[in-house]
């Protein structure tokens, strides 16, 4: 599927760390991969919800 296809995109930068966006912010993280209950609720936050209508 090219970038065409698809109906809509969610943007997670807001989960990155600012100085490498190749990681998570640490109160989002404990070990680099998995979400802190704060990181799994920024990520919800981050879903427009729009794209699902």
């Amino acid at each position: 599927m090219s970038n065409n296809d698809s109906d809509g995109a969610i943007d997670l930068s807001s989960l990155s760390d600012t100085s490498d966006s190749a990681k998570l912010k640490s109160k989002y993280t404990t070990d680099g991969a998995h979400l802190t209950k704060a990181g799994q609720q920024a990520l919800v936050n981050a879903i427009d919800t729009s794209l699902f209508n």
